[in-house]
Order: C-alpha cells, then structure tokens, then sequence
C-alpha cells in the first residue's frame, strides 16, 4: 500500500540496498529503490543488452566543507531498510526537523537528491541524520548519487528559506 509517496509494509522489515537509474544516462526512473540484500529471479537473460532501463547502487556525495553528519560519508554506499508501523500515515515533510501536533516522528535527517547538472531524473529522499553506509562499499562507483539539497533563491521566500542552506527533513506518522 502506498501512501504519501512511501509505502507501509506488513511483512517483516528487510535491509537492502539503496539503487536507481545512473546519475550520467538520459531517461531511466527518476526513483530511489530499496533493493533486497536477498534476491529472487523471475526468467532473465545474463548480460547488457541495451534494450532498457538500468539501475545501479547509490553512493552519498557529501563534497566540501558541508558535512552535517556525524561521519563524513563521501563515496559510502549507501544502504536501505522498509519498517512496519501500525500507524496507517506515514509522511515526509521537507523543511522541518520536527512533525506538526497529532504526528508522531520517526526519524529526522537530510533532503538528498541527484546533482543539478546530471542528467538522469531524481526524486528527493529524507536520508537519516545518522546513516549508515553497506559494509565495504566505499569504492568511487558512482551510479545513482544522493547530494545534500540546497536552497536556491527564486519564488522561495529568502527569510524562511536562506539562499544555500542546506534542507532538513522529518518522516512522520499518524
């Protein structure tokens, strides 16, 4: 069931891999998946044929001085977990560490998206303010790639949303 742009799921939570279109093709989805670290195989043909979409692991790209994590997580690959909960709403509020009255919070973190002058499509992820990273999987590979989002002057009211800052977000449940 999805609701919100998340999904609920009853089944007993699986850690897997975060993946999606690379960040350096044209077309492909513009979505961030959680792959299963268990997979099964439905019929398959070895080998790139080139008649279809890709995806790939993604890697965090934390560049510069801009680290507001605990840990710098440049090049970490970057893993992904779907949880259960008995609330029937979940959602993430971009622009806030904290959920509105009624709302209960499940976690805080970063709003993560591709680069600006990539070309595959990205949709924005609220990445945990703690992540995590898949064992051994610091190796510059690239493939889908979350970056810190920033605010960039425009329609947005610069008092409440400062040109450059980076975009903090709070997944919440009711």
């Amino acid at each position: 069931m999805q609701q919100n742009g998340w999904f609920l799921v009853s089944f007993t939570p699986f850690i897997g891999f975060t993946a999606g279109s690379p960040f350096n093709i044209n077309g492909g989805a513009a979505s961030y998946v959680c792959l299963p670290d268990d997979p099964t195989w439905a019929r398959y043909l070895d080998g790139i044929q080139g008649y279809g979409g890709y995806t790939s692991g993604t890697e965090y790209e934390t560049h510069g001085n801009v680290h507001p994590f605990p840990h710098n997580m440049i090049e970490e690959d970057a893993p992904c977990v779907l949880c259960h909960t008995s609330r029937p709403v979940t959602i993430m509020i971009p622009g806030r560490t904290s959920c509105y009255p009624g709302w209960t919070i499940e976690y805080t973190g970063y709003l993560m998206t591709g680069h600006h002058t990539q070309r595959a499509a990205t949709d924005y992820a609220c990445v945990d303010s703690n992540p995590e990273a898949v064992y051994h999987g610091e190796a510059d590979l690239d493939g889908k790639l979350f970056y810190l989002t920033e605010v960039k002057y425009g329609s947005l009211q610069c008092q409440e949303y400062p040109n450059g800052r980076e975009i903090a977000c709070v997944v919440c449940s009711k």
